[in-house]
This record gives C-alpha cells, structure tokens and sequence, in this order.
C-alpha cells in the first residue's frame, strides 16, 4: 500500500492514511483555501474541473447593464444531469431583463417595482422594469425543451435547450455542456460605470447531491467566430469559474483499494 495519498492540483490537504484490513486505505482530502482575494484586475486563477464547472462569462457590457452567458459542463466521467435547475444570489440586486437558452422559475417583478430598479430606471424611457424577466435576489433557472433550441426568441444558444440533461463528454461531447445568456441591469449606484462587473454568488444546483465553491476570476473564454472560415476570436470582457464536487460528507473522501505488495 502507498504510504500517502494527495491531488496533484495545489492546494489540497489530505489527512494520515488510515489502513483498513489489508487491502483498503481511507483518507480525508479537504479542499484549497477558497477565500482568495484578487486585487489586481490582471491576476487571475488558474481554471480548475470538479465533476462539474460553471462558467460566468461577460460578453460585452455598458454602463447599465451587460451580457452574461453562464455555461455548465460535464466534467465527470459517469455523472450525469437530468433536469437540471441553477440558483445563485445577486451580490447587488441586479436583476434579469431578458435570457435566451434557459428560463427563470418567478418573475418576480414586485422585487424590481418596489426597489432599488425603480429608483434607478423609472421613469426611463424604453425601459418598462415590469418586463423583467426575473427581479428575485435568489433566481432559479432551469434548462428549455429540445423544441425551443432553433427559436431565435427563447433559444438560439449553442449547447441550449435540453430538457435540462448533461451527459458526459466521454459519452458525447456535443451534449455534455449546457449554456444560456442573459441581459443583466445593474442598480444604483453601480449604473453608471461599465467597468463595474461583480458575479454572483452561491451557486447551487437545486434538488441535487453536488456542492458548488465561490466564483473565481480566470482568464477570460474566447469565443470563435460562427464563420469557420475566419481565424477570428473574440475574448470575453470578464471570465469567473465556479467548481462543482460530488459529496456525501461537507469535505471529499476518496477511498484507494488495492492489495498488500506481500
């Protein structure tokens, strides 16, 4: 039996081993020290894959609002996802005015009403905040139905429309990643700059046995051109990474089996 276990990704602490008759060894890996802070706008994370990663990433931004298309991928190689529904919470009460791929379960327009959205955008004109598509704090959004993927109002997102199944990419790689894009307005005092990007937080896949970590910011995603006769590709305007494990217990355990070298 080897005489000690640990991940080769940086960061992970793993305990004593612990033999269990001759031929089985446990031992308890924690996870990297999460609560890093970047300070430099250039620093980034190195990308990392759990089971499963979701990616934020900002494709292009204005001073009230921006795009955002968030990307779950299948990173195992025998897990898979069926109906899968996504929530995270709003660090600034952003709220979503419009998505393409997914659909939020509440509108919840109230929220955008008798807040800080009306402060900011009534009355303002081409801006109706009773239209949002979804004003909760925590959203919950689930995946669109197979027949929706062509429609250039509700789907039109490459790896969209689903019925919310992830399989794994060494199954079928075309069908182990599910995205969605978003129209995301900002509140007072944060409308006004473009610069000012803030992801959200908490991410949770609902009803399922899988822990999500803290957004990190890596290198932003580049984005090819549909012409694949252009060797054009566009970054985009801030990439944050969000790694998801398979638990049974509040920190990973892997189990070695093997047999005594005597």
């Amino acid at each position: 039996m080897p005489s000690n276990v640990n991940f080769t990704t940086p960061g992970y602490n793993c305990s004593i081993p612990k033999l269990y008759g001759n031929d089985t060894m446990h031992t308890c890996c924690l996870e990297p020290n999460n609560n890093i802070t970047l300070t430099n706008d250039d620093s980034f994370h190195i990308p990392e894959y759990g089971d499963f990663t979701i990616t934020y990433d900002v494709l292009s931004t204005y001073a009230t609002n921006y795009q955002a298309q968030v990307t779950i991928s299948n990173n195992s190689p025998v897990g898979r996802l069926d109906n899968w529904a996504l929530n995270w919470t709003w660090q600034e009460s952003e709220f979503i005015y419009s998505m393409q791929g997914a659909r939020p379960k509440f509108a919840d327009t109230q929220v955008c009403v008798n807040g800080l959205a009306a402060k900011s955008y009534q009355p303002a004109p081409g801006l109706d905040i009773n239209s949002a598509l979804s004003c909760s704090v925590t959203p919950e959004i689930s995946d669109l139905p197979l027949q929706k993927q062509n429609d250039t109002t509700l789907g039109n997102v490459k790896y969209c429309c689903r019925n919310g199944t992830i399989l794994p990419a060494i199954i079928d790689p075309s069908k182990s990643k599910s995205a969605f894009t978003m129209q995301v307005y900002k509140v007072q005092p944060y409308n006004i700059d473009a610069l000012h990007l803030v992801p959200p937080i908490n991410f949770n896949l609902v009803n399922s046995s899988y822990t999500c970590g803290i957004p990190k910011r890596i290198p932003p995603s580049l984005f090819s051109d549909p012409d694949t006769t252009l060797n054009y590709n566009k970054p985009a305007q801030k990439t944050w990474q969000v790694l998801i494990y398979f638990f049974f217990n509040s920190s990973p355990t892997i189990s070695v089996i093997g047999s005594d070298a005597n």
